[in-house]
This record gives structure tokens, sequence and C-alpha cells, in this order.
């Protein structure tokens, strides 16, 4: 992840968290549900900026090394009220002052969300409201 450091320099990203809650399925297994929540409300959409790849990341490997331990069986992707995520924050495409940049920014997005895919258990994705652009590439890499 130390390739993705130079995206790291903006403090004004408003972050998207991961908020991870483990949920007791009725044949006792265990989903591990993710919500995506940037802790504005529904005038501010969740966003995909690079810190908030970078948690989302590292969340998902969490819970692949929990999956591997076998505490859960399923993995699933939800968002606040109204919104998975709207994708890339868009005020911020004029910071992107070069090529390089905005190409790194597309690798951190693939890094991150392919991981979804990757975890050894089902993952799931429940689209509880707005999925455009990266917000629905989160659900295009889960399995169902």
């Amino acid at each position: 992840m130390e390739r993705f450091q130079p995206l790291l320099t903006d403090d004004t990203e408003v972050i998207t968290n991961s908020y991870v809650s483990d949920v007791t399925l009725g044949s006792g297994k265990t989903l591990a549900l993710i919500t995506l929540d940037n802790g504005k409300d529904h005038t501010r959409p969740n966003t995909l900026g690079p810190q908030t790849l970078l948690q989302f990341a590292a969340t998902l490997d969490e819970l692949k090394q929990r999956a591997t331990n076998k505490e859960i069986h399923a993995v699933a992707v939800t968002g606040k009220p109204y919104y998975l995520a709207a994708g890339a924050d868009l005020s911020k495409v004029q910071q992107i002052k070069a090529r390089q940049v905005g190409r790194l920014i597309a690798e951190l997005g693939h890094y991150a969300l392919e991981k979804l895919d990757d975890l050894g258990v089902p993952s799931f994705v429940f689209i509880n409201g707005l999925a455009l652009g990266g917000g629905l590439e989160v659900a295009l890499n889960a399995n169902y």
C-alpha cells in the first residue's frame, strides 16, 4: 500500500468509514456487515476517496483473516440510509494535476475493490440507495 501514499496529501477528504458489525444468522453462522458511512446527513453521499479506499482495503484484509480463522462465514456491504456510495468525490477532480496521479487513483480503486471477491467466504452487497460509479463497482466486485 506504500505506492498509494502520494495520494494521501488531501486533509480535506470527507472519509467514508467502513464500520464492521457481526450479525448472527439463523444458522448460527456469522456474517460480517460493513456499513459505509461518512458521518454526514443525507445531503452528503458516501464517496470513495483515497483514504476511504485504503481503509476499506484494510477492513477487507482483516475480514479475510477472520474468514481464514473461521470466525466469519460471509461478508456483506451496505451504506447509510439512501446511499451505498456515489463513487469518486467529483469536487476533488480539479486537484488531479498529472495523468499519473489519476491513474494511481484508479489503480487504488481496483486494488481495494477486488479484495471483496477474494475473501474466501461469500460476499454480498445490499444496495440500499444511490450506487454510482465506484459505488456500483463495489457491488460488481461482490459475489452476490
